[in-house]
């Protein structure tokens, strides 16, 4: 796969910033041949020297001549210019929030910060600059100015992977209750990444399939409009019913414009639905591409694992005996990977069956009907009894003429 890839075009679609350096650093390290990690390698330092990153320029050329990935001197000219624009811009910007916070003007000083926290974030240093957008809060008069600094902050933080910091500011973007569109759409975004970081795959899928079109790419820096119907549909696949994908995927007109956008996956969404189960084929052989992305690629394995045993207790459950032939014909996969893939969820408690390997069937444990009938029959009959033992009694105290009257308390007289 990375052997065809096409890196330039692949990196493209994602916006300017530290994340594009970690995504270009990542395939440096799961790149398959020399020639596509040295490629990487220099779109990383091309990307490097766009910012004022200095020593994170120096740590890569260090850490790729180690590893015998790409060898060439530092640009001295460079590092010279970085270190002269850094020293130039935190003065100015440093004076520039001084001047507004002695004049004490709420929407000089909440600018002064901003700025100053772009510009930690632009040289690397992510702490501060969480620092300095934090520190708009205190200068905020408005639910917009809050929300504005809370996007801010969770931009950042995306980099830095500080997944509690994330989750706080999104719910206070939340409670500012000005959240539409574009910013909305950033807030589920980040609730999803933050979801899929701790796995709950559920919520992550629900959250962006909420997320609005009108997004689009302009979020491209974190996720881009593929990359969100790519991991709404994985995580769908490992953790909805197929009644569910249905409604909440292929049938969300919202969600379509995402879709439209990867038109294999969605065929494989489609086929899982309709009991298609030779689609996890076409699912298997996206793994490689899969694995590229930054965010991704941790969990690539254990959703596609996943997606696999829920498609197999899917095609078992109606059944009481199974052909195995068959059913790895259906599977498009081989009868010995997937008697072993059906052993051990049998093992692990998720599926009730037994596995013939001499006959290569697979036998569903069901219950003795002879004994749940006989069950049923006894409590049915005591429970028959109990109510004809009731009427019985009812109409023995009709007849006898016999009535219960709740004793009424007597009402004391009136001391007025």
């Amino acid at each position: 796969m990375t052997e065809q890839l096409d890196i330039e075009q692949f990196i493209s679609q994602y916006g300017d910033g530290g994340i594009k350096v970690a995504r270009l650093l990542h395939i440096v390290d799961v790149a398959t041949t020399p020639e596509k990690r040295r490629e990487a390698a220099m779109l990383a330092i091309a990307e490097l020297k766009r910012t004022l990153r200095i020593s994170k320029y120096k740590e890569t050329l260090k850490a790729l001549k180690q590893n015998n990935i790409l060898d060439i001197p530092e640009d001295e000219v460079w590092i010279s210019n970085a270190t002269q624009e850094i020293q130039r811009t935190q003065i100015v910007l440093e004076t520039e929030f001084g001047s507004a916070k002695t004049k004490v003007k709420k929407a000089e000083t909440r600018e002064a910060l901003r700025k100053l926290g772009k510009f930690y974030c632009n040289r690397g240093d992510l702490q501060q600059s969480i620092k300095h957008y934090m520190k708009m809060r205190d200068y905020t008069s408005s639910p917009q100015e809050t929300l504005d600094m809370c996007l801010e902050v969770i931009s950042v933080s995306f980099e830095s992977k500080s997944w509690t910091v994330v989750n706080q500011h999104c719910t206070r973007a939340e409670q500012t209750r000005v959240a539409t569109g574009l910013a909305l759409g950033k807030i589920k975004v980040a609730q999803a990444l933050n979801a899929l970081d701790k796995k709950v795959y559920e919520s992550c899928a629900k959250k962006l399939l909420e997320v609005p079109a009108e997004i689009g790419n302009k979020f491209n820096e974190v996720l881009p409009a593929a990359d969100i119907a790519t991991f709404a549909c994985l995580c769908a696949l490992a953790t909805f019913d197929r009644m569910t994908i249905k409604s909440l995927v292929l049938d969300n007109t919202a969600f379509r414009p995402f879709l439209d956008l990867v038109p294999n996956l969605s065929e494989v969404v489609k086929s899982f639905c309709n009991s298609r189960y030779s689609c996890l084929k076409t699912l298997s052989n996206m793994k490689e591409a899969l694995n590229l992305n930054v965010f991704l690629h941790s969990h690539v394995s254990g959703l596609l694992d996943m997606i696999w045993q829920r498609a197999l207790k899917q095609y078992t459950a109606p059944y009481t005996t199974i052909d195995l032939n068959k059913m790895a014909s259906a599977f498009n996969t081989s009868t010995p990977l997937l008697e072993r893939s059906l052993a051990q969820l049998i093992i692990d408690g998720q599926l009730s069956a037994r596995i013939n390997s001499e006959t290569k069937t697979l036998h569903a444990r069901v219950s003795n009907q002879c004994q749940s009938t006989y069950e049923r029959a006894l409590t049915a009959g005591r429970a028959f009894l109990a109510e004809t033992e009731e009427q019985l009694r009812r109409i023995s105290m009709l007849q006898h003429e016999f009535e219960y009257k709740e004793k009424r308390e007597e009402s004391l007289p009136s001391l007025v």
